[in-house]
């Protein structure tokens, strides 16, 4: 029986590592089988995944063989599986598996070999699958019900089984299906692979369970489908039954698997010696194995060949060693750092301690072994790695440095020895070895750092990216630049040092004169003598050329400005004051900030490198909030990019671009979509509610409408809203529309983005027609519409004795929520102006004056005028007589009705004098004593 799929994360209790270079020898249908023993089950090995994955392992015919071969022929009247046929649908690809097509007439051999090639999973599980659920195999009377639950999926302990799934080629199907989904989202079901699992012997938790170790996917997805192992019980009795708590999901599927196939876990050989029984490696040397503990250890021996497969016992009588790592000793004595099948020798015990590692007990290989890997000489304590960076191993760590060099001073060889990477991976990094002027970076070149003389550290900043000097400094490991800190922050683009004023280019710093660049409040001050730590690139001697790293734009630095220029002009300023054509190309950030005489024309959009926009409106640089404005105004929206300098030289920058309500003059307007419209009057700008930005000189260059904005607008997709204490209401309908002027006001047409930033208020009251009823989504009440309230209707017989219609119209929330809080309309006794009616049978019935007084005043709905005018006025009036729907008759008096017997009806001479009302009627009454005679 199953479990159904529940998505429970199972705790991970231990860790395993798993089998290596298992390789996995094809089994062939003829492949000797063997008859079980309950000594070779092991819990958390059942299957190996590549005999479970794998959808190739029996074609159609040889199911169809195998079938033939092991059913022992079919009773009269009933179909075996070896002559099961069915229509077979199209099942689409997913992620689990390939597209299935349908058939319109499938064999039960086929079914299993096309389903385990589609979703990857062996035709030789799905064989025993199909036998260990059903007995459909083998069994000689199947009934229909076998075939509907063949596989068991779907199919739970406590439930009936899932009928959507029910059928011989849907079990197959899914049931297949089910094991990729347990692969692929190990995390969400409460069996794992590669961790310790408390295993279930029975449903009856009372039984017990025990922790298993699952080694692999398929043993975890088979617990995950039946989540019970076998006890001692079950074992002991491996073709028959073991006692209460025993349950043989699991352990049958094993026996059947070794009786028709051979051993579900037995592989073919890989590297070294291999554990047949569990998939473990072994390096064979000194009279002793060695576990190899990972495929990254046993990539680093692979010089020495491949492995044999051994039986458990054989490998259990081998002695044990210490695990294979990267340190082996060998038969002389000597200790090697094995790298990549090449042996580095170690000169001493302090240094192996250096590495972390002792002179006690390791692995040891034998003179062939040792023979077939490449001496390297003897390792250094300063190494170098693969990518080209230069570590010196010191006390358990290693140390990053520029220059091998740096460590002559210290007693160490200044040759480094060549290691792989992941050799000195298990090292922690510690504080690299630099020293003043040492500039270095980060692998992926965003960070750098510059040791100045004093040993400050600088960083670098994003304007700094692409300067040649940072960009081809040696890299460094990304811990090694955390153990960096820039003490002294930034590297700035202009600074001043003790030696003089300093601008950073390409090629290292430049020593300029500050006049140049706006003066020495430009350049920041630092402590030190920064400029040694970074490569001089020269001086000009005066104003020169300068133009930004990655920029286009050459700038005249002369004076305290900065001068945007074009090769014409440069080489006129060149003839004129000879100034030298050199362009020195400095850091992006290095100019932006110097002070720029530069104008622009009105509408001009300008950025600067805080991303910040700027609308040019007589010399004052307006801040844009939103593009869409710039748009609203009829503006091109084409934005200069232009420096800090020029940012800092504008005029002034006031004012902020975040509305479309402008104001020119004295007159104030709405801007939409290119054109400004002035407000119909003070009160429609009051209802627009905007906010206003003044314009001086750009006003006369924008586009004034001759069409006036009104308090009505609409969308693009005609949807019309009243405006009204600067909100949108939205308006449903014409009738809606013409209730607030609709038909002789106009209407302007909003964006979107204008549209979406005028809050949305109340829905402009809907206009239905009285007596109408209304619904809306997720409220039960029926409404009907009382002008230009809405009265909850407690019965629909009101309606009827009206004579209105009694269909509803479902209408929005919005809707009922423009209407003010609805009253009640309880009852067919209503109130038209000061006259009372009641309604029957389609009319209003006037109730008299004397018979009034009898009726309670609060059973009476005041109905507006137009609704009253909706319904027909009866011409008799209310008697004190009323039959109710039950066939009782009443009268009236003293605000109570009296049930009247026969006699009491006659005495009174009420018997053509009766009025048939609803039961709302009937309820609004008090009852009072029955009068029989």
């Amino acid at each position: 029986m199953r479990l159904r799929p529940r998505l429970i994360v199972a705790t991970v209790v231990a860790s395993l590592v798993g089998a290596l270079l298992t390789v996995v020898t094809p089994v062939g249908v003829a492949d000797e089988a063997s008859a079980a023993s309950a000594s070779d089950f092991d819990p958390g090995f059942i299957i190996s995944d590549e005999a479970f994955f794998d959808g190739g392992a029996m074609t159609v015919a040889q199911v169809q063989t195998f079938i033939d071969a092991k059913h022992p022929g079919c009773a009269a009247g009933y179909t075996c599986i070896d002559r099961y046929s069915q229509a077979t649908p199209s099942m689409a690809a997913d992620a689990y598996c390939s597209a299935l097509p349908g058939r319109s007439n499938e064999s039960a051999a086929s079914i299993i070999a096309r389903v385990g090639a589609a979703c990857d999973i062996s035709q030789r599980f799905l064989i025993v699958l199909l036998e260990k659920e059903q007995s459909l195999i083998t069994h000689r009377s199947p009934s229909a019900s076998r075939y509907e639950k063949a596989t068991g999926f779907g199919c739970p302990d406590t439930a009936p089984c899932d009928a959507s799934v029910g059928g011989f080629f849907y079990q197959v199907y899914y049931g297949a299906r089910q094991f990729q989904r347990y692969a692929k989202h190990p995390s969400n079901y409460n069996h794992r692979a590669g961790v310790v699992n408390r295993v279930l012997y029975n449903p009856n938790a009372a039984c017990g369970s025990s922790p298993v170790l699952i080694r692999n996917t398929a043993t975890a997805g088979l617990y995950n489908y039946t989540p019970y192992q076998p006890n001692a019980a079950a074992l002991r009795n491996l073709y028959g039954t073991g006692d209460s708590c025993s349950a043989y999901g699991n352990r049958n599927t094993w026996r059947l698997w070794t009786d028709w196939f051979g051993s579900p876990t037995s592989v073919a050989g890989g590297a070294f010696i291999r554990d047949a029984s569990n998939g473990r490696i072994y390096l064979l040397g000194g009279g002793r194995k060695h576990y190899v503990p990972s495929t990254a250890i046993l990539a680093e021996y692979a010089q020495l060949g491949g492995s044999q497969d051994r039986s458990a016992a054989e490998i259990a009588a081998i002695p044990s060693g210490p695990d294979l790592g990267r340190v082996v000793r060998a038969s002389n004595g000597a200790v090697y750092l094995v790298d990549s099948s090449r042996l580095l020798h170690f000169q001493s015990c302090n240094q192996l301690l250096a590495w972390r590692l002792t002179c006690g007990d390791m692995p040891t290989i034998d003179p062939g072994q040792e023979t077939r890997l490449l001496k390297m000489g003897p390792l250094n304590d300063l190494v170098s790695t693969d990518d080209g960076a230069f570590w010196l191993v010191q006390s358990g760590t290693r140390r990053q440095l520029t220059d091998p060099q740096r460590v002559a001073a210290f007693g160490y060889r200044t040759e480094p020895s060549q290691v792989g990477d992941g050799t000195i991976s298990s090292l922690s990094i510690g504080h690299p070895v630099v020293a003043a002027g040492d500039v270095i970076r980060s692998s992926d070149r965003l960070q750098n750092r510059v040791i100045s003389s004093n040993g400050r550290v600088y960083s670098s900043q994003s304007s700094h990216i692409g300067l040649e000097f940072l960009w081809f400094a040696p890299a460094f490991a990304d811990r090694s630049i955390a153990l960096l800190p820039a003490t002294a922050g930034a590297l700035p683009d202009r600074f001043r040092d003790s030696t003089g004023s300093w601008v950073l280019t390409t090629g290292g710093a430049m020593r300029v004169d500050p006049q140049h660049y706006g003066g020495p409040a430009y350049f920041t001050q630092v402590a030190d003598a920064l400029s040694a730590a970074v490569s001089s690139t020269g001086a000009p001697a005066g104003p020169h050329f300068a133009r930004p790293f990655g920029s286009t734009t050459t700038y005249l630095m002369s004076h305290g400005y900065a001068e945007a220029v074009s090769a014409s002009t440069m080489d006129w300023y060149a003839r004129t004051y000879a100034i030298p054509s050199r362009v020195w190309e400095v850091s992006r950030n290095a100019i932006d900030a110097v002070p720029m005489r530069s104008s622009y024309a009105d509408g001009t959009l300008v950025r600067g490198p805080s991303g910040a926009v700027y609308l040019m409106d007589g010399g004052n640089g307006i801040h844009v909030a939103s593009m869409d404005f710039v748009t609203a105004l009829g503006l091109p929206t084409r934005i200069t990019e232009v420096s800090a300098g020029i940012i800092n030289g504008l005029a002034s920058r006031r004012g902020v671009l975040s509305t479309n309500g402008v104001r020119i003059g004295q007159t104030s307007y709405v801007a939409v979509d290119g054109s400004l419209h002035p407000f119909a009057s003070a009160a429609v700008k009051t209802a627009w509610g905007l906010p206003e930005i003044t314009f001086t000189s750009l006003g006369s260059s924008l586009t004034i409408s001759s069409q006036a904005a009104t308090n009505l607008v609409y969308d693009a997709a005609g949807r019309t809203y009243l405006l009204e204490a600067g909100k949108r209401r939205y308006i449903d309908s014409g009738a809606t529309f013409a209730s607030v002027g609709g038909g002789t006001t106009p209407r302007l047409l909003l964006p979107t983005s204008l549209m979406q930033r005028i809050p949305e208020g109340l829905w402009v009251r809907p206009v239905y027609a009285p007596g109408s009823l209304v619904t809306t989504a997720g409220r039960s009440e029926v409404w009907m519409v009382n002008g230009d309230v809405l009265l909850h209707l407690g019965d629909f017989a009101t309606a009827q004795s009206m004579g209105l219609p009694t269909a509803s119209t479902r209408v929005p929330n919005q809707a009922i929520a423009a209407f003010p809080a609805p009253g009640k309309l309880p009852s067919s006794l209503v109130q038209c102006g000061t006259t009372r009616y009641v309604a029957v049978g389609g009319s209003l019935r006037p109730i008299p004056a004397d018979l009034r007084s009898q009726i309670p005043a609060a059973s009476f709905t005041q109905l507006r005028q137009a609704l009253c005018e909706r319904m027909s006025v009866s011409a008799s009036p209310m008697t004190p007589f009323i039959r109710g729907t039950d066939g009782r008759v009443y009268y009236i008096e003293a605000g109570v009705r009296h049930w009247l017997g026969g006699p009491a009806l006659a005495r009174l001479g009420g018997a053509n004098r009766i009025v048939d009302v609803d039961r709302t009627v009937i309820n609004a009454i008090p009852a009072g004593e029955t009068w029989p005679s």
